[in-house]
């Protein structure tokens, strides 16, 4: 399917199944309000994420379309904890620096000219979605506020419509493909999202921008476990800098004692 559509199906079923988890949580059928200037905020960050994220792989390739997205997450994140003046700790910025290197020492891409559209188009997912996650920094309910974001982009998909409509169709969608989408919007994107949320209060800026490396080597470990695909040297390499670089990032700083 095209990436308007695909988009449109992952947001809408996302949203759906927390919808109907928050109702199973509270015991009743209620539809929370949507007019949090957080929550506005966080529907915006996520739909922008989204969308963008699947044009752009239209364009790029697997390496360098996650080059692009992490690199531009960790940049988002860094800034913003730059800004907020709160200046990075020497363990944490070496850390930063290690994992970020292992990560692009692994998924560096081997063409040289990637779509210079799709690199624009990922930047601004990556952008996108390290402003959603300092966004739900400070949630005091995780779960009701994943549920309000994803909600807050079923009337934004409507700005998807003129692109649709000139969308190429090609490869014909089936009933595979539309179970697959609603996968990815169910549970990988709003249950994902839902523990996210829940657990980024208790994580520093920083180990939460470093934490995000650790996908693509979770990925291959589940394809080594069940499809037998074994990475290359390069895959161990990456996955040593970047557990390194997460232990110095969540290093604690001793404190020096007063002479």
């Amino acid at each position: 399917m095209n990436a308007s559509l695909f988009t449109s199906i992952r947001l809408f079923s996302g949203a759906i199944t927390l919808l109907l988890l928050i109702c199973i949580v509270q015991r009743q059928l209620t539809f929370p309000t949507l007019k949090e200037k957080k929550t506005i905020k966080g529907g915006i960050f996520l739909f922008a994420y989204a969308a963008l994220f699947s044009y752009a792989y239209v364009l790029l390739d697997t390496a360098t379309g996650a080059l692009i997205l992490f690199a531009t997450v960790q940049f988002t994140m860094m800034s913003y904890q730059v800004i907020a003046q709160r200046c990075l700790q020497k363990n944490e910025l070496i850390g930063t620096l290690l994992a970020l290197a292992g990560f692009s020492y692994w998924m560096w891409p081997d063409q040289s000219q990637p779509n210079l559209f799709g690199i624009t188009l990922m930047a601004i997912s990556g952008i996108a979605w390290g402003l959603y996650t300092i966004n739900g920094k400070g949630s005091q309910e995780p779960h009701l506020d994943t549920a309000k974001n994803f909600l807050l982009t079923i009337p934004l998909l409507l700005l998807l419509l003129p692109l649709m409509a000139n969308e190429s169709t090609e490869p014909s969608m089936n009933s595979t493909s539309i179970i697959l989408a609603i996968c990815s919007g169910a549970i990988t994107s709003a249950l994902g999202y839902w523990v996210w949320y829940s657990v980024l209060p208790q994580l520093k800026i920083a180990m939460a921008s470093v934490l995000q490396l650790t996908v693509p080597i979770i990925a291959t470990i589940g394809g080594i476990i069940w499809v037998s695909e074994w990475p290359d040297s390069d895959f161990y390499v990456a996955c040593i800098l970047i557990l390194v670089g997460i232990f110095m990032v969540n290093r604690p700083v001793k404190s020096q004692k007063p002479a």
